[in-house]
Formats: structure tokens, C-alpha cells, sequence
């Protein structure tokens, strides 16, 4: 169960945030979860794009003030001004500056919200000395710049305060930039709620962040605000040692160079007359002034896979027949745009951030690699689309090609033609076999307007290409969804679909000369192992222990009990025995542990059944259907409800007294009839919740996410089992008190050998003898009394206070007696004597 929640989770948290609740209708995974150890995979990417849409203002201002100040110039952004009035002005190139006019309203371009909230004097410890000569030693010529200087290093206001100060000066966001020189982390959990309400934390996804300067790819875009400070603070070393990062400074560091020169002269990137990165530059503009956006899935996209995919799990869980053509292993498509490969024969890698390769591919056998957030530059891989047949048909219904057009987008667009035959018509067979022809055409009017959507957004493939050895090196772009080339298609789809699964990443590359929006090479899903310690099975391993418990000492009460009516030959008063969970429960359980037992009991009756089921190839979530022995559970359940009964009543002899007696037992029948009925109208039902809220446990490094509540218990139900219990108490008592209001049990000599249940409860009227009361040995035993007669004297030992007493036979009392069944009984009974 645990590893199908994360399964689950994990799942739907890629497509939404919430808040919702998951329909238990669609809990259906293509998996099997029925082994001693199941693996969970999640996407590798899942955590990078909650940095990049997730945290709110305040969530973003909190981490701020929480991260290690030393770090603060890795975040991931490029900053446009150092203060929010936007009177100094930070970006290196002036078109990128005119660019920053589009990002007012994001807070990661002005230097200021950092300022503000980052610890100083850790930040100061590392990076005083350049921050004084970039920016402070230009800003202290001024008393505008002094007073700038001295208010960002004062303030600690109340972060909500600080919120609405950001959202005075029309800031709604904080975006920082897609970046591969860092991965980031997360830690993200669900809870388990119980009947009483508590939760339980069930971590899905867990991973730390890490610096990864050795394997990057994105720093010659821009090499960060750490980079700057670095290359300011160096004496003379750097072409822009000891220079100021303010446009307005005549001592500006960009003044007479650019940011690529500097790039290009620490090494941080090779020079732009590499045939790859030339074009990159060209087409862009220069390194070092690149900001690097990611692109957020489009919600229609989004929504047009989720359906498709909710439509053919619903399909293949309720008709297993149609499980049988499915292909659960994973086939690998290589697509190549038919306009290349008829004209270019060689590939030089497919990573725009990255040179060509020295090694030379063969473009009709398939693509190389594109850029990813960790593939290094000497990465030399094919670019394969790793498809499953629940991929494939999605594609295809998206697609809404013919048999013929398949055939066609095999041969003129893969390198593995008859693979991608075999694997695409097998799809399109099942699709017409189970998929109703006006669901396809639903779906497809669907995908033409979502088409449209995606190839305005300029979504491209790229490649580095030559004619032959001798020929230049081009780099080929084309839209994913270009209407040259329509038999790429179905593999565009195929590209999509990895996106929306947190396979792939959408980037736009945004220079001072054009821009490049591409999408990523595809990134293996990460894989985890259920931590079985954080399922909360102790206290229920206690309770059941508590049930056992109960249910074994009141089974040996009850044995011992009729031990004794066997030794005096049957002379007992039988109605006790049914007070024997009352009057025995609370003497040898004691009123805390019966609390505990009824405690538990209400638990039960407040909590979901739920398991998984198979339906062939796929699980779900199930809860159980009516039959005979469901009833009956559920009539046994209800049951159990006399134990808070038993504790009520107990509790209230103090002003119910003698009635006790005349309402007790019919009290727990009522009860019990009103708990099953509600058990059978108002069944208890799992809730799961999906609803993710973000922190920034290290500001642009790692996040805690909690991503929803698995609500198995309803701690509803257990106000209303305790309320109506209450209620019914009440009612009863007034009933019979109205019924019967000078009702008075018999009048006898008080004894504190007998409990306040057993006085109530028992029937005395034939037991009690010139005043005195007289017990049956099974009867005192349920007392807490254990006894012994010998030699004319019964011995007693009192549990209760752990005394012991000696009574006196009355040896002349037979004649008192008119009968030789009385004498008989009490010969055998113990009186109730001090």
C-alpha cells in the first residue's frame, strides 16, 4: 500500500498541484504491487520545475532569510537593477537591459529582494570585499546610494509585511533561471490521517541538493552573479578587476568589454569561433547575456494527455479483454525530420549548449543527443523516444493518422522502420478495437487546438549537421510541429507526452541578437524503495494488543466464572452472568483499559477499509463491496460500540443510581442498532486529498513540499459515535426515570466488597437475607473476590485492594428457611459482610 500511495502521488502531482480530491475511480496504475519490495520512480525534473512555478512570495522571502548567505550568489538569475525604483541599472549588455523591461514584475531582477532578507554578516564573510568594489564603493558617492545601502542592511520586518512591500512595488514572482550547474533537491511528503485526526508523515520523494560546476553546460549563457563578484574582486587578473557591475558607474566593467570576452578569457567557455557555438552565438547573440527561461507545460496540453490517458486505464480496467494486445515493455523510436536527412548525412550532436562533436554520427540512423540538465558536453548518445504503448496510442489518437499515414511517418522519419511499424500499427489496431470512433474524434478536435497552441509557442528540435566531411557545419532548427514536415507528427506528440511526464524540459535560450525556445533530451525517471519504518503501525500493533488483552481476560473471567458454577452444583443467579463485561470488565480490566478497549472499538468503526486490487495488468485502490460477510463485519463492527457504553454508564452510577439497572442492558442494544445503521447509510470512505504547498528549505537549492493527506480515518465519525452514545445514555435514563420515578432496588446492608456495577447491576431481589446481601461464588468472583470455603469459613481475597478476609458460616441460619433450594443456594453463596 505504501509504495502504490507514493505510485500514485507521484503521478498526479505532475499534472496538478491541487487543491483536489483524487476520485477513487481513477487510483488505476500500470503496475504491479503485489511483491515483497516494489520500486517507485519518480521524475528526475519534478524538482526543478517546482523552483521554477511553485513558491509563492512568501514562501520565496522566508528561504531568503533562512539560506546560508554565502550561496546567495548561485541563484540561478540574471540580475536587470540593484533596487526596485530601478534607478541603478545591473545588466551587462544594454539590449539585454532593454530586455529586463519585460521582467518588472519579476523579483529575481533586482538585486534589492536579496539584499533585504539574506543573512548579512554570513554574506558579508564571503563576499564583502567584492560586493563593496561592484556595487558599494559607486553608491557611497551618493546620500541616495548611502541611505539605499544602510536601509537594505536594517530591515527585518515581519515577512508579511515584507510581502506586500514587494507586491507595492508590482512584484508577483520570483523566477530564477534554468540552470545545470546545480541539482536541486526535495524533500515532499503526504500524510496519513487517523480517526483521531493525527497525521503521519509518508515521504514520496527525497533527494539533496548539489553543485555540479565540473559537469555544467549552461554557465557560458551566464556564469552567474557569484561569477561577477569573482571576477571584480580579483586584482588584476581579469580584464574587469576592481570594476564596478552599475551602468551608470564610469567605472563600469562592461563598459569597453563584454561578458564574453570575460568568459573566454577565465576559460569558462571556449572561443565562439567553434564552428557550433558560433552559430549558437550568431543566431542568439553573445555568451554571457543569455537568459535562459524555462518554459512552463501548457495547461490545455496538460489536460488533453490526462484525459486520453484516464479514458484507456478506465478502458483496460473494466475490459480485460482488451489488456491482452498491450505491450508493457518499452520500445525505443529514433526520429530524424525527413527534410534532413535527405539532404544532410552527418550529425555533430544535438546539445546547443555545448560544441560539436569531435565524433560524426549518421543523421538517417536517428538524432544525437539534445541538451539536458545533466548531460555533459562529452556526451555522445542517440536521441531515442522511449515509447510504451500507453504513450504510442495517446500519440496516435492526438495524431489521428491512418494506417497509411503511419506507414509513411515510419519510413520517412525514423532510422528503425520496421521497429516503428510494428510498434505504431499494433497501437492503432488496439485504438480501433476499444476506443470508441466518436471518443477518438473528441480527443482529436481537442489535439488540433492544442497543436496549434504548441507550434505558436516555436517548440524546436535542433542539430548540429554536415552535407559530408568537407562541408561547413549548419545547425538545423525546426518546429516541432512545422507543417513542412507532417509525417514528424506522431513523434511530436511522442516529445509531448514525455513533457507532460516530467521526461523532457521545454527551454527558451533569449540573447541580445534571437532567441531559441528547445526541447530537451529526455531524462531517466529516478527510482526509490519505500521506507517501511514511516508506516505508522505501532500504535496499531498496541491496539490490537489491547484487544487481545481485553478479550483474554474477560474469556478467563468468564471461565473461572463457570468453574465455580460447576463446584456449587449450578446454585447461581444467571442474570449476573450478563453483567459479566460490566461488572468483571471494570473490576479485573480496570476503567482505564476498557476506556483504551472502546477507545480502539470507536477507532475501528471511524476508519475506511481499503486494498488494492488487480485488474490484470493494473492496481487500484478498492473498497469493499456488499455481501453476506461484509454485512456481517459491519453488524460485528457496530457491536463493539458497548464497550463505550460499559465506561458511560460506569462513570454515571454516581447520579443514575438504582436505574442503572433498568436501562443499562437495553442502552447498549439501542447503541449498537444506531451504530450499524449509520455504519450501512453513512459507510466511511477514504479521502485522498491532493493539495501541495512549497518551502524553501535552502533558497534555490532544495524545497520541502507537503503534497496532500490520505484521510483513512474520519474524526467526524468519531464525534458522532461518542455524541450518540452520550445522547442514547441520556435519553434511556430519563425514560426510565419518567417511567418508573419511585423505582428503588432491594434494601440491604452496604459492603464495600461489592463494586458500584455489581450493586447496581446484579439481581438481589432473592439474594438478600435479614438485611444482608448474599453472592453466588461465580458472581463474586466477577467482584473481583476470590473465595474459598473451609472448615466453617470462607476465605476471601479482595483483587480489588488486594486484602484479605475471613467470614464466618452462620451455621443456625438454615432455619430460617422455608425451602431446600434456598438453603441450597445459600449453603454455597459467600454473604456480603465486613
Amino acid at each position: 500500500m505504501q509504495a502504490f500511495l507514493m505510485s500514485l502521488y507521484n503521478e498526479k502531482l505532475l499534472i496538478s498541484a491541487g487543491p483536489l480530491e483524487i476520485d477513487l475511480d481513477s487510483t488505476i496504475l500500470a503496475q504491479f504491487f503485489n511483491l515483497s519490495s516494489t520500486t517507485v520512480v519518480s521524475s528526475a525534473l519534478y524538482v526543478s520545475t517546482m523552483q521554477f512555478q511553485e513558491l509563492s512570495l512568501r514562501s520565496t522571502i522566508s528561504g531568503l532569510r533562512s539560506m546560508d548567505g554565502c550561496q546567495a550568489p548561485w541563484i540561478a538569475t540574471q540580475y536587470c537593477w540593484l533596487d526596485f525604483d530601478r534607478e541603478w541599472e545591473m545588466a551587462n549588455s544594454l539590449m539585454r537591459q532593454q530586455r529586463c523591461r519585460n521582467m518588472t514584475s519579476n523579483g529575481a531582477v533586482f538585486l534589492e529582494t536579496v539584499f533585504r532578507n539574506i543573512p548579512w554578516q554570513t554574506f558579508y564573510s564571503c563576499w564583502g570585499q567584492a560586493v563593496e568594489i561592484a556595487i558599494f564603493r559607486d553608491l557611497r558617492q551618493s546620500i541616495r546610494g548611502k541611505q539605499w545601502i544602510d536601509s537594505v542592511q536594517s530591515i527585518r520586518s515581519p515577512i508579511d509585511d515584507e510581502v506586500n512591500y514587494w507586491l507595492s512595488k508590482n512584484i508577483s514572482t520570483f523566477t530564477v533561471q534554468w540552470q545545470n550547474y546545480k541539482s536541486y533537491g526535495i524533500l515532499e511528503t503526504i500524510s496519513v490521517q487517523s480517526a483521531l485526526g493525527f497525521q503521519y508523515p509518508l515521504t514520496i520523494k527525497s533527494s539533496s541538493g548539489a553543485y555540479r560546476f565540473p559537469l555544467e553546460t549552461s554557465r557560458k549563457m551566464y556564469w552567474g552573479f557569484g561569477g561577477d563578484l569573482w571576477a571584480v574582486g580579483q586584482t588584476n587578473s581579469t580584464s574587469v578587476s576592481y570594476k564596478s557591475l552599475l551602468r551608470s558607474s564610469a567605472n563600469f566593467a562592461f563598459l569597453n568589454y563584454s561578458m564574453e570576452d570575460v568568459l573566454v578569457q577565465n576559460k569558462s567557455t571556449i572561443s565562439s569561433r567553434n564552428s557550433g557555438l558560433a552559430i549558437v552565438r550568431d543566431l542568439i547573440g553573445p555568451f554571457g547575456s543569455i537568459d535562459v527561461v524555462h518554459i512552463p507545460i501548457p495547461p490545455e496540453l496538460i489536460q488533453l494527455v490526462v484525459d486520453i490517458r484516464d479514458n484507456m486505464k478506465s478502458i483496460m480496467s473494466s475490459n480485460l479483454e482488451s489488456q491482452a494486445p498491450v505491450v508493457m515493455s518499452t520500445v525505443n523510436l529514433v526520429p530524424t525530420p525527413f527534410l534532413w536527412s535527405s539532404v544532410f548525412t552527418i550529425s555533430r550532436g544535438g546539445n546547443i549548449l555545448c560544441p560539436i562533436t569531435s565524433a560524426k554520427g549518421v543523421l538517417s540512423t536517428g538524432l544525437l543527443t539534445f541538451f539536458s540538465s545533466i548531460a555533459a558536453c562529452n556526451a555522445l548518445f542517440g536521441e531515442y523516444l522511449f515509447v510504451t504503448q500507453q504513450a504510442a496510442s495517446i500519440a496516435l489518437i492526438a495524431w489521428g493518422g491512418l494506417n497509411a499515414d503511419i506507414e509513411n511517418a515510419c519510413l520517412n522519419s525514423t532510422g528503425a522502420d520496421l521497429q516503428c511499424r510494428q510498434t505504431l500499427l499494433s497501437c492503432h489496431g488496439w485504438i480501433e478495437s476499444y476506443v470508441p470512433q466518436q471518443i477518438r474524434e473528441k480527443f482529436h478536435q481537442k489535439a488540433q487546438m492544442v497543436q496549434k497552441e504548441l507550434a505558436d509557442l516555436n517548440i524546436e528540435i535542433v542539430q548540429y549537421v554536415q552535407k559530408n566531411d568537407s562541408s561547413p557545419v549548419e545547425l538545423l532548427r525546426m518546429n516541432i510541429f512545422d507543417t513542412i514536415e507532417p509525417t514528424l507528427w506522431p513523434f511530436s506528440w511522442l516529445f509531448m507526452i514525455d513533457w507532460v511526464d516530467g521526461l523532457r524540459e521545454v527551454v527558451s535560450l533569449q540573447g541580445d541578437a534571437g532567441s531559441i525556445t528547445a526541447v530537451s533530451s529526455l531524462v531517466q525517471v529516478v527510482s526509490s524503495t519505500p521506507n517501511s519504518l514511516e508506516m505508522p503501525i505501532n500504535l496499531a500493533y498496541y491496539c490490537q494488543q489491547c484487544i487481545q488483552y481485553t478479550t483474554l481476560v474477560i474469556f478467563l473471567v468468564t471461565f473461572i466464572a463457570l468453574l465455580y458454577a460447576g463446584f456449587v452444583r449450578g446454585h447461581i443467579e444467571g442474570f449476573n452472568m450478563f453483567g459479566i463485561n460490566r461488572v468483571a470488565g471494570i473490576v479485573w480490566l480496570g476503567r482505564p483499559m476498557l476506556f483504551l478497549r472502546c477507545l480502539v472499538a470507536i477507532l475501528l468503526l471511524s476508519t475506511s477499509i481499503v486494498t488494492l486490487e488487480t485488474c490484470g495488468k493494473f492496481t487500484r485502490l478498492s473498497t469493499p463491496k456488499s455481501s453476506t460477510m461484509q454485512n456481517f463485519s459491519t453488524v460485528l463492527a457496530g457491536s463493539e460500540s458497548c464497550w463505550l457504553v460499559i465506561v458511560v454508564t460506569d462513570l454515571g452510577i454516581v447520579i443514575t443510581k438504582d436505574y442503572t439497572r433498568r436501562y443499562a442492558f437495553y442502552c447498549i442494544i439501542v447503541t449498537t442498532i444506531g451504530t450499524v445503521m449509520l455504519s450501512f447509510v453513512s459507510p466511511i470512505l477514504p479521502k485522498l486529498v491532493l493539495s501541495r504547498t512549497c518551502q524553501s528549505a535552502k533558497f534555490d537549492f532544495e524545497m520541502e513540499c507537503h503534497s496532500g493527506i490520505v484521510q483513512i480515518g474520519n474524526s467526524h465519525r468519531v464525534i458522532q459515535l461518542v455524541i450518540m452514545t452520550m445522547v442514547v445514555v441520556v435519553v434511556c435514563f430519563a425514560f426510565e426515570k419518567w417511567r418508573c420515578p419511585k423505582y428503588a432496588l432491594p434494601a440491604h446492608k452496604m459492603s464495600r466488597l461489592v463494586p458500584a456495577g455489581a450493586h447496581y447491576l446484579y439481581s438481589k431481589g432473592s439474594w438478600v437475607f435479614h438485611n444482608i446481601l448474599y453472592l453466588d461464588k461465580a458472581s463474586t468472583f466477577m467482584c473481583g473476590l476470590i473465595t474459598i470455603t473451609y472448615g466453617g469459613s470462607i476465605y476471601v481475597l479482595d483483587v480489588k485492594t488486594w486484602r484479605t478476609r475471613v467470614i464466618q458460616v452462620e451455621t443456625d441460619f438454615s432455619r430460617h428457611f422455608i425451602s431446600d433450594f434456598d438453603q441450597k443456594r445459600i449453603s454455597n453463596a459467600v454473604p456480603m459482610v465486613e
